[in-house]
């Protein structure tokens, strides 16, 4: 037994030839009667399943985070526009919250 760990390409590379194997004294290398060809098949189709996965789900996280940054940024421009609505050059505490929570509702409901 070696200690030698494979990189991910070495797997699916062995994956590979495997798959395509059908020398041995049977004609098949088999586990339990049934060609190791089929398992090397269906451990590629898996492999390739889970990468297709992780790249959709990369994409959707990417859009995510533009998405949230573009609801900052247009959060950021309504409050200042809408508080520069307001007639006074300081504002109260209770006042700057009700512009906040205001557009945060109106922006949140906007995509239901």
């Amino acid at each position: 037994m070696t200690d030698h760990k494979f990189t991910d390409e070495q797997i699916i590379k062995a994956l590979e030839v495997c798959a395509k194997n059908t020398v041995g004294r049977e004609g098949y290398f088999t586990y339990q009667g049934i060609p190791l060809r089929y398992l090397c098949e269906d451990a590629l189709a898996l492999i390739n399943r889970q990468k297709a996965e992780i790249e959709r789900i990369e994409r959707h996280t990417e859009m995510y985070h533009e998405l949230r940054a573009e609801a900052i940024k247009e959060f950021a421009e309504r409050l200042k526009s809408d508080l520069g609505r307001i007639p006074q050059y300081h504002f109260t505490r209770s006042e700057v919250e009700w512009s906040i929570n205001t557009l945060e509702k109106e922006m949140t409901e906007e995509n239901k």
